[in-house]
């Protein structure tokens, strides 16, 4: 698995620069359902620590820009170009892991919503 081999690599170079026990990640919460299981047998392994900050965009910018040392960001591309544009990260330091996509299921003989703005699509 790509994400798998490109976690546990990080948390590699992570570990000899940082010569830490622990490494602090800032990730979207989704993030932390998905690779929980991996990080704890990946820590159970190495006897690395991982410290997860989780939450919604606006709660992990705020995480970032409050001084904390962070070893890893998973966050979404939007918030990783303005951390990038900011300099809040090591330059060339950003990998890809994956894309998220969304989807609308409608059930059949029901009028396919209107989707085309988010303005659509909010509650009325």
């Amino acid at each position: 698995m790509i994400f798998r081999a490109a976690l546990i690599g990080a948390t590699l170079i992570l570990a000899m620069h940082a010569r830490a026990a622990e490494i602090n990640v800032v990730a979207a919460g989704a993030v932390r359902g998905i690779v929980g299981g991996m990080i704890d047998d990946y820590s159970k392994q190495t006897g690395l620590k991982f410290n997860f900050t989780v939450g919604p965009t606006g709660q992990l910018r705020d995480a970032l820009s409050s001084g904390k040392p962070v070893d890893l960001v998973i966050v979404a591309a939007p918030l990783l170009a303005e951390l990038d544009s900011a300099g809040k990260i090591a330059a060339g330091s950003r990998i890809d892991l994956g894309r998220v996509g969304l989807g609308v299921v409608v059930r059949e003989g029901t009028p396919s919503p209107d989707i085309s703005t988010p303005e659509a699509v909010r509650p009325r």
